[in-house]
């Protein structure tokens, strides 16, 4: 039953890191590239219903798992990998269902990214909050990232 556990573990591990890579680091940044501020925002705004929970169900795989795999009293590398776990857990929560929200909110309000717009109009004002959360939830998905990667090299390191 361990090596089930262990094997659930690593798998989620796998699909968190290659999935969050993939969709921030290859995905969004040639969607940006190739289209209009607002085609592209269009498009990764269709994915994001996806890529959200997504993340927050490998993450909570991850965790779910590794609890199986505890043995008590924890060890220090248990504690530290236990922690990553549930922080990577609680930034994805917050991203999908406190921040997500919120962005897609504003985004809707905001009539065009393309065009330049002085922050002392509406749309501007909009775009500077947007702009704000927006940065937010991409600390948050680099954080849950790097994470991740931690997770990864950890558990080759204890074997």
């Amino acid at each position: 039953m361990r090596s089930l556990f262990n094997t659930m573990y690593s798998l989620s591990l796998a699909l968190w890191v290659g999935g969050m890579i993939m969709f921030s680091l290859i995905v969004t940044p040639v969607l940006f590239k190739n289209n209009t501020k607002d085609a592209a925002g269009s498009i990764v705004g269709y994915l994001f219903p996806v890529y959200f929970p997504f993340v927050v169900a490998v993450s909570g795989f991850s965790l779910l798992s590794y609890l199986l795999l505890l043995s008590w009293p924890l060890r220090r590398l248990q504690t530290i990998t236990l922690c990553l776990l549930v922080s990577a857990f609680i930034f994805s929560i917050s991203n999908y269902v406190v921040i997500h929200p919120q962005v897609k909110e504003l985004k809707a309000k905001i009539h065009s990214f393309d065009k330049t717009m002085p922050d002392r109009t509406d749309e501007g004002l909009l775009r500077r909050k947007f702009k704000r959360l927006h940065q937010i939830s991409v600390l948050f998905n680099m954080i849950v990232l790097i994470e991740g990667i931690a997770l990864i090299v950890i558990s080759q390191r204890s074997g």
